[in-house]
């Protein structure tokens, strides 16, 4: 029923419009269709792509915190704990300033946020922070504690008071046992979320166990709480993805949840992506195919008129032509173009049929009609060229007369002319003969004037001349004033070479002077020295002699202590042998008889060793008295050696003095050229300014001279053309002359002939009255039966009137 509707309403549309809407209703509501099935799956292809990014993220994300991140910080911590300095600093128990200069340099290093050292009961014996606000205790869990002091390493998540931290401790041990524990902690703050975002993109937050928002790099207010959470994909990693509400705008999460040692979930970082972002990428692709479709559905549409019109207008054609025959004003000469076969086709053949038996019919008519039409032209055109001609002829007739008017008082004003004419020529004539005798003058002027420039240019062209010899002159001097200048500078430049030569040498000898000076004191003191060594050797041979007597003197004490250990040991025995005589009563001087054998065997045993020793230091001391005379011998010849080089040096020094003086007059002396050479440089340079400026002048000068020997050769060529045309212009003005008196004789002659043709005019004039009345009589006949004939060709134009309602 609804589409038998709609083909009831289609009806009163036109087979165009009809064609054109099922057109548009075909193509149109499967392109809807599929623009809507593309943008779904786009924006489902995004929401993967957003998914896959945010995975992506976070599964780097968790492997460098969980792997990467927690083993670095393991070994560093490991690596300070076994760190002398820090070994020694808590075996010593070192004082916190003393700490402190320890930790500062490992937390910058490492560029970590905290660093403390415990002690072996978990006390905090040093502690240095990152200045980021966040002085909170690094660790203050037991078990974590007693991890430590167990000998094992431990990395944990912690929940602070502003935030998570990660700590890693490791056990300080000395001697195999745990004396303290070392801890590097890192906050997962802002600054720890924004070095993700840098990596990877993206923003972040980290929510604690209550499910709040603590920090976040993207435009979220703490305290804050994830809305309508649902998963959108689940995975085996562990890493899910979410879909969440913040502050009234959507997001994707993917989570990664932060454990501490017991594997409690103590807070969740969420990489998180805006849905708004994705619906504005969605809303663009979709507005650019809502853009392709409509572009596409414009030429759809297009193409649906041009298909209709193709199928309609032949139809409409057809209608045009046969409304043209109804209404009486058809056009029997159009043809239907149409090749199809179809029903269309076959309607315009017959249709052209049709049109050609009328056309047919129509032409006859016209022919005859024609005919007739064509008679009649011929009758009045010849009607009316007679009277054309009749008209054309009275106007020329007319014309005639008035031209001959006009000619008549035209040879009246000629002559008048002419006359004043003849007047004037005799004027000139005589005019012309003064100016005759002027360019006459003139040209014998010019002759003279010629003469004078050649003269002229003769004269500039030596001087000319003569300034390039000069300008070649001064160029010559200027080279050589450069030359001597450059001899003078270097010169100049030797003089200073010399100068400081002479300076050095002057230092030089100067040096060698004081050094000689200096040398003849060393050598005075040296002297001093000698004999003061002398005296010394002398003492200590004296020394050493009387030594090697003593030593005589120990050798027999040690004959006489060596004698007393024997006897000692003598009377240690015969006490030994009474005490066993005495039994009992004599074990206590035994024992004391024991003690005496054996201090005197001790005692014994020493001088045997002490005698090798005495017997080496005699030899020794007889070798050092031998040594002492020969060096004293040494000692005396170095004296001598001595008072000949402070002699030699003496000399050296007045020789040195000698050649300071002589130096400094040649260095005075060079300072004097030096002075007079910078002067001869200055007067040099003056000249040679001089020289360029002349130079520069001279060079004017010629280029001045070249330019007047320029003019004065146009000059003279110029004088040379006024002398040929003052002469020509006297040759041309005989030539006037004589012309203006043929020119008056002429001009007599014309005036007589003007005088005879206005009589011969006067008589045309005549004529030409008469043969203007006859004209007049033909013309009104000639009216009279054109009337005759406007009448006939109305009849005819009636019988046209009819036929021309069919064009043929």
């Amino acid at each position: 029923m609804i589409l038998k509707r709609i083909i009831e309403r289609l009806g009163g549309y036109t087979i165009k419009t009809r064609l054109v809407m099922a057109f548009i209703a075909l193509i149109s509501i499967p392109m809807l269709i599929s623009t809507l099935i593309v943008s779904n799956l786009i924006t489902k292809k995004l929401a993967g792509l957003s998914h896959q990014r945010l995975k992506l993220a976070a599964s780097n994300i968790k492997g460098n915190l969980e792997k990467d991140t927690k083993k670095l910080l393991t070994e560093q911590a490991s690596y300070y704990a076994r760190s002398g300095e820090i070994v020694l600093g808590v075996g010593l128990n070192a004082s916190k300033q003393e700490f402190q200069n320890l930790l500062l340099p490992v937390r910058k290093i490492l560029n970590i946020d905290v660093v403390e050292v415990l002690d072996q009961n978990g006390v905090v014996l040093a502690r240095e922070w990152k200045d980021t606000g966040q002085r909170e205790v690094a660790i203050s869990s037991p078990d974590l504690i007693s991890t430590a002091l167990s000998g094992k390493d431990f990395v944990s998540l912690i929940e602070g008071q502003k935030g998570i931290n990660l700590i890693v401790g490791s056990p300080i041990s000395s001697n195999n046992k745990t004396i303290g524990i070392f801890v590097l902690g890192r906050y997962i703050d802002t600054e720890f979320l924004e070095s993700l975002k840098s990596i990877t993109g993206m923003d972040s937050l980290l929510s604690n166990s209550k499910g709040e928002i603590v920090l976040s790099t993207a435009k979220i207010d703490k305290g804050e709480k994830i809305k309508d959470i649902t998963l959108a994909n689940k995975s085996k990693d562990g890493i899910n993805i979410y879909t969440g509400t913040i502050n009234k705008e959507e997001w994707h999460l993917a989570s990664i949840e932060l454990k501490d040692w017991k594997e409690n979930t103590i807070a969740t970082l969420y990489i998180i992506d805006s849905l708004s972002s994705l619906k504005d990428d969605v809303n663009k692709i979709r507005y650019t195919l809502i853009l392709m479709t409509s572009i596409f559905l414009a030429v759809v549409i297009l193409l649906g008129v041009i298909t209709a019109r193709r199928i309609v207008n032949p139809i409409e054609r057809i209608i045009g032509l046969l409304k043209n025959i109804a209404e009486g004003e058809a056009d029997l000469t159009k043809r239907l173009d149409i090749s199809s076969k179809d029903e269309v086709g076959q309607l315009a053949g017959w249709f052209n049929t049709f049109v050609g038996t009328m056309e047919g019919i129509i032409k006859k008519v016209s022919e005859a009609s024609e005919n007739v039409v064509n008679t009649m032209g011929s009758i009045s055109n010849f009607s009316k060229s007679v009277t054309a001609s009749a008209q054309k002829q009275s106007v020329s007739i007319e014309n005639t007369a008035a031209s001959l008017n006009q000619m008549d008082s035209s040879l009246n004003k000629v002559s008048e002319h002419m006359t004043e004419l003849s007047t004037i020529s005799d004027d000139v004539a005589s005019s012309v003969t003064e100016i005759v005798s002027s360019i006459q003058e003139v040209s014998k002027q010019a002759e003279k004037s010629a003469i004078s420039v050649d003269e002229t240019s003769s004269s500039i062209v030596e001087m000319g001349q003569s300034i390039t010899e000069v300008s070649k002159e001064v160029e010559s001097l200027t080279s050589m004033a450069e030359e001597t200048a450059a001899s003078i500078s270097e010169i100049s430049t030797s003089i200073k070479e010399v100068e400081k030569g002479a300076k050095l040498s002057a230092d030089r000898s100067e040096q060698t002077l004081k050094l000689a000076q200096d040398g003849k004191e060393a050598v005075s003191k040296t002297l001093d020295g000698m004999h003061a060594i002398k005296e010394s050797v002398e003492g200590s041979a004296n020394i050493v002699k009387k030594l090697g007597d003593k030593s005589k003197e120990i050798d027999k004490i040690l004959n006489v202590i060596n004698e007393i250990a024997e006897q000692t040991t003598l009377l240690a025995l015969n006490a030994a042998i009474i005490a066993a005589q005495a039994g009992e009563h004599g074990r206590g001087f035994a024992v004391v008889a024991d003690e005496i054998k054996n201090l005197a065997e001790r005692t014994a045993v020493s001088i045997k060793e002490i005698d090798p020793i005495i017997k080496s230091i005699q030899t020794e001391t007889q070798d050092a008295a031998k040594a002492m005379d020969s060096g004293l011998k040494s000692m005396r010849d170095g004296v001598k050696l001595s008072t000949l080089a402070g002699n030699a040096l003496h000399k050296i020094a007045v020789s040195a003095e000698d050649t300071r003086n002589m130096v400094f007059q040649i260095a005075k002396a060079t300072l004097e050229q030096s002075k007079g050479s910078e002067q001869i440089k200055i007067s040099m340079s003056n000249v040679t300014r001089s020289v360029n400026t002349i130079l520069k002048a001279t060079q004017e000068q010629a280029t001045g001279g070249r330019r007047i020997s320029l003019a004065a050769e146009e000059i003279r060529e110029v004088t040379g053309q006024v002398k040929k045309a003052t002469l020509e212009q006297s040759k041309g003005s005989s030539q006037i002359s004589k012309a203006m008196g043929d020119i008056a004789s002429k001009v007599q002659s014309v005036l007589r002939s003007i005088n005879e043709q206005k009589g011969e005019s006067e008589l045309i004039l005549k004529a030409i009255s008469n043969i203007e009345d006859t004209t007049t009589e033909n013309v009104d006949r000639v009216s009279s039966m054109d009337f005759e004939v406007v009448k006939l060709t109305d009849l005819v134009k009636q019988l046209q009137d009819q036929v021309g309602r069919f064009k043929v």
